[in-house]
């Protein structure tokens, strides 16, 4: 499989990045370059490691080998509130304190810009409602969490990523429990907020074909690597769907965008696939449909 080189022009970067968990490795020697300005969509298979590279992209744990770098200087010998301030990440399975009410934890997103004495100010209080309507949850301001729908937690939470108005924005699947309209919804948001401030995106996708259509970048990761890197079209091929997935598909543009559609097989036509593939006699090649 051909691994196509990443681009240079980004301020986040993994440098031979490995990461284990209980003596096992998750991660193996990952060299990445976050594009600047751009929409970077992670995909693979659960168990391949997206969400750990996040959370070693964020800080939020050490590698074992190798380092992040943030502007060129390497995130673990950051202040923490400089991070924060550059980088923001909403991850999978965020937890908020019991009791706490929807318009306090999008408030949290401005924690890292407040002054020495935590001084609030009018402006705080205008990107807080800007980021409530954005999500859609203005309504819900005064809700607790608790009593929240998982949809309406997680266009929550992406109002608490947006209100830190961080310059990097690390999205660890955002369209987690929310419908196809939502999804849609939410998505349209973070490629506004891209096209509008320039703001950095990276973020975790499962449906392909979304990851696809709004991708600039992709990143395909299997066993802790990454296996192809580049645009949708360089990426999104019935042979790298099989590797990362271990699934047949066709391949045909998006009739709306363009974008390369992933077509599953059903099971009988893998299984027909597969038959062709081993009758073919040696020297030949085919294009299956």
């Amino acid at each position: 499989m051909n691994v196509i080189a990443p681009r240079s022009d980004s301020r986040l970067h993994a440098e031979q990045v490995s990461v284990n968990f209980d003596g096992h490795r998750v991660l193996h020697a990952v060299d990445l370059h976050l594009p600047a300005g751009e929409i970077s969509v992670f995909v693979g298979a659960n168990g391949s490691g997206k969400s750990t590279l996040f959370r070693a992209l964020a800080r939020l744990i050490a590698p074992h080998d190798g380092r992040v770098t943030l502007d060129g200087q390497s995130i673990s010998h950051l202040p923490t509130r400089q991070v924060a301030q550059t980088l923001a990440l909403l991850p999978q399975n965020p937890i908020a304190p019991d009791g706490i009410i929807v318009a306090d934890l999008v408030g949290r997103g401005r924690y890292p810009h407040l002054g020495a004495f935590g001084r609030w100010s009018h402006g705080d209080d205008d990107i807080v409602k800007a980021s409530l309507d954005a999500t859609g949850v203005a309504d819900l301001a005064q809700r607790r969490i608790e009593e929240l729908s998982g949809g309406q937690r997680q266009r929550v939470w992406l109002a608490m990523t947006l209100a830190q108005r961080a310059d990097i924005v690390l999205l660890d699947e955002p369209t987690t429990f929310l419908d196809v309209r939502h999804q849609i919804d939410t998505l349209e948001l973070i490629a506004e907020l891209n096209r509008d401030h320039g703001t950095t995106i990276g973020m975790v996708l499962h449906d392909l074909n979304l990851a696809s259509r709004y991708a600039d970048h992709l990143f395909a990761i299997a066993g802790g690597r990454i296996v192809a890197t580049g645009t949708p079209e360089e990426v999104i091929t019935p042979e790298t769907v099989k590797s990362v997935y271990d699934l047949e598909c066709i391949v045909v543009p998006d009739p709306v965008t363009g974008s390369p559609l992933v077509v599953p097989l059903q099971r009988q036509a893998q299984r027909d696939a597969h038959t062709i593939r081993q009758n073919i006699p040696p020297g030949r090649d085919a294009t299956l449909p």
